[in-house]
């Protein structure tokens, strides 16, 4: 017996083997770039944007840096250190245009904990920082190396002279951390300081 086939039926059944085909096709393309972003971020890269910034080091799965690497900004300023989701974060060393050097600790892309600051005229801190400012024990080392602020800061004022070695000390450990956050110098050939 046979039985009548519609043609309505027929190119319902053809659409649905057309979505079908493309659902499958951007699975498929889906599974492949996280593949990509995977590899990334388990290989030691280089990237180079537009604007001239260059990065050395991983990548996350979401495509940020994180891990250990370096960023040379277009401007000259470069950064060594942890990245995390795509900031500075943990310890790292990050050097301006100008030579002002911090080397310490960040957290979400700011100098946040422990640090040694030293600007390019060779006023240097020591100290605590709180979201990318000079904030709470530390102490300020002028040029002359004789003259010495010590106490709880407030952005770049003193507001409370009192001892802060504790602070000062944690502040030369963080340094010295920072110091060692360096890429593996094997890797680490493609960009000057």
């Amino acid at each position: 017996m046979w039985h009548s086939v519609s043609t309505h039926s027929v190119s319902a059944s053809a659409h649905i083997l057309i979505l079908d085909l493309i659902y499958s096709w951007f699975i498929l393309f889906v599974y492949t770039f996280e593949l990509f972003i995977y590899l990334l971020a388990s290989f030691h890269s280089i990237y180079i944007w537009p604007a001239g910034d260059i990065f050395e080091g991983t990548f996350n799965k979401q495509g940020l840096k994180h891990g250990v690497g370096r960023l040379k900004f277009a401007d000259g300023t470069y950064f060594e250190g942890f990245f995390k989701d795509g900031l500075f974060n943990g310890f790292g060393t990050l050097t301006l245009s100008d030579g002002t050097k911090y080397e310490g600790q960040f957290e979400n892309g700011k100098y946040n904990g422990y640090g040694t600051y030293i600007r390019s005229d060779g006023i240097c801190y020591e100290g605590s920082f709180q979201d990318g400012r000079v904030y709470g024990n530390g102490r300020i080392t002028h040029i002359d190396a004789t003259t010495k602020s010590e106490g709880v800061f407030e952005g770049n004022r003193l507001v409370r002279r009192e001892n802060s070695q504790e602070a000062v000390e944690l502040a030369k450990k963080a340094k010295e951390q920072a110091s060692r956050m360096k890429l593996n110098k094997s890797k680490a050939k493609s960009l000057p300081h």
